[in-house]
């Protein structure tokens, strides 16, 4: 038996909690029943109600809201401890979308004859503004835009990524 004043309703759910089955979100102290609340990874000792935590789709533990980005590859969000530079196009993607070193985009780069307008003009950005001498170009979508690999002849190589909507390259 608890006093009124020991109990509050869910914010997410209504259902009446005590302290020992409930918790304030840390976000905005809302309190939540323990079904509505998770412990967060990156500040330990701390709870987050489902609007206000994300939950890294690599191993499933949930986070602050700032504790993940989203994957470019796959656009799932994904930890900074499950996030791996792929040494192809330099982008951070989710360990799940790496093979080998390279991310799953760059292995599947596939020569393109007509490249779009917007990628000719982000690769003329990309070149400082110069017109590049291409042999061939080889390109490639996901989730966050297009990878572009231009081969310049011998072995030099201009790669760089278009996000979609955009014409400034990275």
């Amino acid at each position: 038996m608890l006093a009124s004043d020991e109990v509050a309703a869910c914010t997410t759910c209504g259902k009446v909690i005590c302290d020992t089955h409930g918790g304030a979100c840390d976000a905005d102290g809302a309190r939540h029943c323990v079904s509505h609340l998770a412990p967060l990874a990156d500040r330990p000792g701390r709870k987050g109600c489902e609007p206000h935590r994300t939950t890294c789709h690599v191993d499933g533990v949930s986070y602050s809201t700032m504790g993940t980005r989203p994957c470019p590859v796959c656009g799932k969000p994904t930890c900074e401890g499950h996030r791996t530079a792929c040494v192809h196009c330099a982008r951070q993607v989710c360990t799940r979308d790496m093979d080998q070193a390279k991310c799953v985009t760059c292995r599947h780069l596939v020569e393109v004859a007509d490249p779009a307008d917007d990628l000719i003009q982000a690769a003329l950005a990309a070149n400082g503004g110069e017109p590049p001498r291409v042999k061939t170009w080889r390109t490639a979508r996901d989730a966050s835009g297009t990878v572009a690999e231009l081969d310049l002849g011998w072995t030099r190589r201009l790669v760089f990524t278009l996000a979609h909507g955009e014409l400034k390259p990275k």
